[in-house]
């Protein structure tokens, strides 16, 4: 999704998705870059996680 058309513009993968725990909860991280509006390379590490009814809920942390 984040590579797609419409998605992170020059995204790419840095380390894919392997599992991780927190507070208890079972989710997958994963580490990519991107290109925001202005220019600047972020570099994020972002947690996914699937809630009771079927709710995802994602958590990053950023930086450039």
């Amino acid at each position: 999704m984040y590579a797609a058309a419409g998605g992170l513009r020059q995204f790419e993968l840095l380390e894919p998705l392997s599992p991780v725990e927190v507070g208890g909860l079972d989710g997958v991280k994963c580490t990519y870059i991107y290109k925001d509006a202005a220019g600047t390379f972020l570099r994020e590490e972002r947690v996914f996680f699937i809630l009771p009814g079927r709710r995802g809920f994602s958590l990053a942390l950023a930086g450039a």
